[in-house]
């Protein structure tokens, strides 16, 4: 090849080298910029105090001083609630407070009334009451007390418990007795003399034949 044709190769290649499309230029470097800098809303100081465990406020307790569902004022065990609708406690003035425990001492269950005792001048019927008393150790310790009238001329009195089975347990009282007022305590004892396992009990009094039934409860 002669060299005049080696310059016309050369200058073909030249011009078609500046036809090709050179490839874009890079964007140019952005400047970086601290997190601590950027645009952002302000914390939320309320929402972080809360979600702080070692800040969590408890929740409010709404419980009032008094609540029937949690007193169980005659120490059995049993919160008086459940006393009141099972029968083994009374609420004749239905306040939800258990008879025993109440400041109005005309209720025939109040430990301080004795007007129960002017039922013994009754000649056809017998008053009766049984309930559980966590009394000090000098007084009983944790006993069943029991009330009853003697009508008349006195009777043939007997004071039969029967566990929650139907199952004669104890036998307290058995005996003729005057016409009287009577206050005693049954022990929890049963035929054995060892105290009865927690449970339900019915006592029932029999005098000059009538029967009476009450229903106590311990679960210490």
């Amino acid at each position: 090849m002669g060299p005049r044709r080696i310059l016309i190769v050369l200058a073909a290649l030249a011009a078609w080298g500046g036809c090709a499309t050179a490839p874009p230029a890079p964007p140019p470097a952005q400047a970086l910029h601290s997190i601590a800098t950027t645009n952002q809303l302000p914390p939320d100081t309320a929402l972080a105090f809360e979600a702080d465990s070692m800040n969590l406020r408890p929740p409010t307790d709404v419980i009032k001083p008094f609540v029937p569902e949690r007193e169980d004022c005659d120490n059995n065990g049993v919160p008086d609630a459940i006393d009141i609708r099972e029968g083994t406690e009374d609420d004749l003035n239905h306040n939800g407070i258990i008879d025993a425990c109440e400041p109005d001492t005309t209720l025939p269950a109040n430990p301080h009334n004795n007007q129960w005792r002017t039922l013994r001048a009754a000649q056809d019927t017998s008053y009766f009451w049984a309930g559980f008393q966590n009394r000090p150790v000098d007084d009983g310790g944790e006993i069943v007390a029991v009330r009853y009238t003697v009508p008349g001329e006195g009777a043939r009195v007997r004071l039969d418990v029967f566990d929650a089975r139907g199952f004669l347990v104890a036998t307290p009282v058995n005996a003729e007795q005057d016409g009287g007022a009577y206050e005693s305590a049954w022990n929890r004892s049963g035929a054995d003399g060892k105290v009865l396992k927690p449970g339900m009990y019915r006592l029932r009094l029999t005098v000059d034949g009538r029967t009476y039934v009450r229903r106590v409860r311990w679960a210490l």
